[in-house]
């Protein structure tokens, strides 16, 4: 049963984000950084949560991974194209810039398969939000 939810989970957000791909001058608009932080990391709805979750499973649903991972990578790369709501650009561009590479990582080990690799990428993800938030996150 967790396993249907977390594939729903994971699913919800990517037929939302087809929907507004498909309508007209959906291709040219940026997400915000909040709608990025929404979807991509906040709470248990999350491509985040959904990814950590799924890669505890006895059987891990790799599809349903690399599908996350995929949408997580266009997400992120899709951050650094926004002004940072703090602090200086030079910083945004040079952090936003490795959070897209730990990212990339993570989708990397999904698209193989491994494990392991997939396991140490997340967690090397997550320890990427605390030091772009220091600086850019507003109160």
């Amino acid at each position: 049963m967790l396993r249907l939810t977390c594939a729903v989970l994971l699913v919800a957000p990517l037929a939302v984000t087809v929907m507004v791909s498909s309508s007209p001058g959906a291709a040219d608009k940026t997400p915000t950084v909040k709608e990025i932080m929404q979807k991509s990391n906040k709470g248990s709805e999350s491509l985040l949560y959904g990814v950590d979750s799924d890669l505890k499973e006895d059987e891990v649903p790799w599809d349903d991974i690399q599908k996350a991972t995929r949408e997580m990578v266009k997400l992120i790369d899709a951050l650094g194209k926004n002004d940072p709501p703090k602090g200086e650009k030079a910083s945004w561009k040079k952090l936003t810039k490795a959070y897209s590479d730990q990212v990339k990582g993570l989708d990397a080990a999904a698209k193989r398969e491994n494990l392991k690799a997939a396991k140490a990428a997340l967690a090397k993800v997550k320890n990427t939000c605390t030091g772009c938030h220091k600086v850019h996150r507003p109160n």
